[in-house]
């Protein structure tokens, strides 16, 4: 679904993998559990992010963002106590690719509203992503549902549910921001997508920390009214969906 209004332009999957070679796991663990697996940025040919790549849609940047929306769905011990010696964490994937995760927000009631987000830079290309995780736990089945519009800042109506999500986590994730000193992409895959939507607003329209670089979503629900989706013009927003002709 689009956000209403919104002038984005639909990529295919293929689009992104063309000249590159992803590693695809078509099993029902990586569709509803996809941080169990182990193939993060297995892509060949993969060239290095592009910092530059604003403004305009950029295929390589498209395949980046992806695995690191994939990528935040991956639990490490602070929620999986159980996890055995040769678990394999975020950071080391990251290190692979000479990124790290500079934060993790993970914020709730316990209730109906569980959000998971990261800040990831790599130092020497100078840029960061802050990434939302999607859909995975009963709260956030609870999030996506509680679909009656609300006012969003002044500016138009969004999803109460994906309003409520980031409420509870902008604040320590606004002030992590203030202090990146490198260009921001902000990205997330469904539920995240419309996560990292909501905060691209915030930054614009919120004396935000930073401006975004870039919005890259995956499989994005729809955010929020038409008055909310002219509010972004400006932003540079490659919605990506999955179809076939």
């Amino acid at each position: 679904m689009r956000v209403a209004g919104q002038q984005d332009i639909v990529y295919p999957r293929s689009n992104l993998l063309r000249n590159h070679v992803m590693h695809v796991d078509n099993s029902l663990q990586a569709l509803f559990n996809p941080g169990e697996a182990d193939n993060f940025f297995q892509i060949d040919g993969l060239p290095a992010f592009n910092p530059a790549g604003i403004g305009c849609y950029d295929p390589i940047n498209a395949l980046w963002l992806s695995e690191f929306s994939r990528l935040i769905y991956r639990r490490e011990r602070d929620e999986i106590p159980t996890r055995d010696q040769s678990f394999r964490s975020r950071s080391l994937f990251l290190a692979e690719k000479g990124c790290r995760e500079d934060s993790f927000f993970n914020k709730g009631d316990g209730l109906t509203v569980s959000t998971q987000a990261s800040i990831l830079s790599h130092p020497q290309l100078k840029a960061a992503v802050l990434v939302f995780r999607g859909t995975l736990e009963p709260t956030n089945a609870v999030t996506d549902i509680l679909i009656k519009p609300e006012d969003w800042e002044g500016v138009g109506k969004v999803h109460t549910g994906f309003r409520n999500a980031l409420q509870v986590v902008w604040e320590p994730i606004r002030e992590a921001l203030a202090k990146v000193q490198f260009r921001v992409f902000f990205t997330g895959h469904s539920l995240g997508a419309a996560l990292a939507t909501l905060s691209a607003s915030r930054c614009l329209h919120d004396n935000g920390p930073v401006k975004p670089a870039a919005l890259y979503t995956f499989g994005s629900p729809r955010v929020g009214d038409r008055v909310f989706a002219q509010s972004l013009k400006g932003l540079s927003h490659a919605r990506i969906v999955e179809y076939y002709s």
